[in-house]
């Protein structure tokens, strides 16, 4: 009788334990996934994104004429789209000799945003946002444009950091 007794008192001491270690284990497991999608969350919303890097020369037309109007300098177009709107907070433009150099010109255009719509400043006006594609018309000189070989665009957040680096040659 003794020993059914110690037998019955074992079986109920670990059929407990497994029960609840399985509980702490569940725990364990939610609170670590929580904290990993909080971490890619915040890690997502703070890195600028960029793709999809498109220059292109802007011919300005005579609205009477319908001629192309001749400028000193050239007008250039430059197209990109920034994924994560909300984390670009500065759209860096160097034009140089070489990549990353912005030795012949450079820009820093920033991103505001006034209610649920975003604008980027270029070229001494605002310039709305649509769905995350930016357009920034760059007014070269004569001689800006001779001695730019590359153009490099990355992006910035208020914290700092950047995007990767897009690169147009010339």
């Amino acid at each position: 009788m003794n020993n059914d007794f110690i037998c019955i008192n074992l079986q109920q001491h670990f059929s407990l334990k497994p029960i609840l270690i399985i509980y702490i284990m569940k725990k364990l497991v939610f609170f670590t996934l929580i904290s990993l999608f909080t971490h890619v969350a915040l890690f997502a919303q703070s890195t600028p994104n960029i793709t999809d890097l498109l220059v292109s020369t802007v011919i300005q037309v005579d609205s009477i004429t319908g001629l192309p109007i001749e400028n000193e300098g050239e007008l250039l177009s430059v197209n990109v789209k920034l994924e994560n709107i909300e984390a670009g907070q500065t759209i860096h433009v160097l034009l140089g000799t070489s990549q990353d150099s912005g030795n012949v010109i450079s820009w820093q255009n920033t991103i505001t945003q006034n209610g649920d719509s975003f604008f980027i400043m270029s070229t001494n006006e605002n310039r709305e946002i649509s769905s995350n594609s930016i357009e920034i018309v760059l007014n070269l000189s004569e001689t800006e444009c001779e001695n730019f070989v590359y153009l490099s665009l990355y992006a910035e957040s208020s914290t700092g950091q950047a995007s990767e680096t897009l690169y147009f040659e010339k």
